[in-house]
């Protein structure tokens, strides 16, 4: 074989190696995001893991308000709800890993606006957040 071969032929391995490292590093980018993503899901999704307390001890503070839900998920606005439980906090995502917005005392009236997976977005005096369903209950008759 030529010596101009060899090189021809070194050259096209070290650039199907460079392939090889790219696409390797692409798949290993997009199974990370992947799992990145269904790990939200479940922390999103686990209302369960929210206490009496919330309650994480964690500073309050008053943020921008939530994203409102799509349409499908809008309710009837005229549906009052109270808070059973004190300190609840107001979040700004449906997860206890999220910032609060504000922390809400027991018997707090809240509008709601949509409800999904355990929790309820509320509005409260003009600030919109999440809560979980687990301490709140709907306000019957004028009080």
């Amino acid at each position: 074989m030529k010596k101009s071969h060899r090189k021809d032929v070194i050259i096209a391995r070290i650039i199907f190696a460079v392939i090889c490292a790219v696409l390797i590093l692409l798949i290993v980018c997009a199974v990370v995001l992947i799992k990145g993503r269904m790990d939200e899901k479940k922390s999103g999704n686990n209302s369960q893991s929210e206490s009496i307390a919330d309650e994480s001890g964690e500073d309050t503070q008053t943020a921008e308000p939530a994203v409102t839900p799509e349409p499908s998920q809008v309710k009837e606005p005229d549906v009052i709800m109270q808070t059973t439980a004190d300190d609840l906090r107001l979040r700004k995502e449906p997860n206890t890993d999220c910032e609060v917005i504000t922390v809400l005392e027991k018997g707090t009236k809240l509008e709601l606006l949509s409800q999904e997976d355990g929790w309820a977005f509320v509005d409260c005096q003009g600030q919109t957040g999440y809560v979980s369903m687990d301490y709140l209950e709907e306000v019957t008759g004028t009080e």
